[in-house]
């Protein structure tokens, strides 16, 4: 299981931070925030990626509709975005999955605008509103899933027992599966996620 830190790009004004990933190159996996990353200073983070052990990075959609922004352009953010992966070669990255924005047919249909620009397949994120038919389409057309909601709530805990099955089918697909803030060390124990992430 690859366990990736997130939030790293809140921390890149502590510059003893910046030399220990410089120095101890190869050794950290990082889940990176878009949002974040184009909000503080993209030019350092992005020479820092060279330097992980493994790098995930995800829209930030979640972060940017929490924020006090109003009006957002979603199709300028997407192309930013997709500008962002293709300049530094980020191999993984995860869909806009704001769906509770603007419906799910959308989000499709910006997966696959993302995936034309980058040239390359994104991470679709599962939320449990696309319902279990949809998890499993998703598995049989991508070779990585993401499943959302885990950190705010939407997933309850008492629901945790239907992982097993979520992972259990994305495997007998040869499809990997990521639990987005996800890395309570006791549930890790009974989930074998292929990867998780939490910032904390």
């Amino acid at each position: 299981m690859n366990v990736y830190l997130a939030a790293l790009e809140c921390k890149l004004g502590n510059k003893r931070i910046i030399e220990q990933i410089q120095r101890d190159s190869g050794t950290i996996s990082i889940l990176g925030s878009y949002f974040s990353i184009s909000r503080r200073n993209e030019k350092l983070y992005a020479s820092l990626i060279p330097h992980f052990k493994d790098f995930v990075l995800d829209s930030g959609a979640f972060s940017f509709m929490n924020s006090e922004r109003v009006n957002i352009d979603w199709d300028k953010y997407l192309e930013d975005y997709a500008a962002f992966i293709k300049a530094n070669r980020v191999e993984k990255f995860f869909e806009l999955d704001i769906d509770v924005i603007t419906g799910y047919d959308k989000v499709k249909e910006y997966r696959i605008r993302l995936e034309g620009l980058t040239g390359r397949p994104s991470i679709p994120v599962w939320h449990r509103s696309r319902g279990y038919a949809e998890f499993i389409r998703l598995c049989e057309e991508y070779p990585y899933v993401a499943v959302g909601g885990i950190a705010i709530k939407h997933i309850r805990r008492e629901e945790y027992k239907h992982f097993t099955r979520l992972i259990k089918e994305a495997h007998k697909r040869n499809c990997k599966i990521h639990a987005l803030g996800f890395t309570n060390p006791s549930e890790l124990r009974k989930y074998h996620f292929d990867s998780v992430d939490s910032s904390s």
